[in-house]
């Protein structure tokens, strides 16, 4: 064999090496987008059927589910970084027009969230945010919200403290989307422990969970940043 044909020979291994390399990336790749599609799918059809399930007029369920995926869609686009825990708080409450309001008090140091651990906390601030606006502490001009949290040994340890509102018994019995979001999914999706008491006085929501570092994913959460909701069902 002449040096010639052996340099071409190895060359055409080395050529099919990386296309060999390219279509294990590719498969992998597709793998991905029909696991995050499944994903997306249920997620979906598990907030429509506790949304419809929740009750109210057509209009009224049209548009909490609207809203709620408008938060999902937010995160579809760009799945990577991180995301800073009190710009979620913000933009949670800037959806319902909520800007400087003298009632809300917002207290905590920069606390990073990767994305997979940002969509679900979006998703449960929304409805914590929903709630206080129909039953809570924002649908009364003498309600407060105080909203604070603190990272403790690689822990985020929040706060979601409502006062100055009178609790119905009605209310107290309610177990709503946002309920089940909080006391179901999150402890499964990020391995959080939650807390939802009605008290006299308003809601008090305790959630606490440990931080991600950058390439970490909980189980039954995708890197994605999807949440499986199959749990709401």
């Amino acid at each position: 064999m002449t040096r010639h044909r052996m340099t071409a020979e190895r060359a055409g291994h080395a050529e099919n090496a990386v296309l060999r390399a390219e279509v294990a990336a590719l498969r992998a790749q597709l793998d991905a987008a029909d696991a995050h599609s499944a994903t997306l799918l249920s997620t979906i059809r598990s907030l429509f059927a506790r949304t419809v399930e929740s009750g109210g007029t057509i209009e009224s369920i049209a548009g909490h589910f609207d809203a709620r995926l408008v938060v999902l869609a937010r995160f579809q686009q760009d799945t990577s970084g991180s995301h800073d825990l009190e710009m979620l708080i913000r933009d949670a409450l800037r959806e319902f027009h909520f800007g400087e309001d003298p009632r809300i008090v917002i207290t905590g140091r920069i606390a990073w969230l990767q994305h997979a651990q940002a969509q679900p906390m979006a998703l449960a601030l929304h409805e914590l945010v929903t709630n206080a606006l129909k039953f809570g502490a924002l649908s009364r001009h003498d309600g407060r919200l105080h909203i604070s949290w603190v990272v403790v040994a690689g822990e985020l340890w929040l706060e979601w403290n409502e006062t100055g509102v009178p609790v119905e018994p009605s209310t107290a019995a309610h177990h709503g989307v946002g309920r089940a979001l909080i006391e179901q999914t999150l402890p499964d999706t990020l391995d959080a422990h939650t807390r939802f008491v009605l008290r006299p006085g308003g809601l008090q929501c305790h959630i606490t969970f440990p931080l991600l570092a950058q390439y970490d994913v909980p189980r039954h959460l995708g890197a994605n940043g999807l949440t499986d909701l199959s749990s709401l069902q």
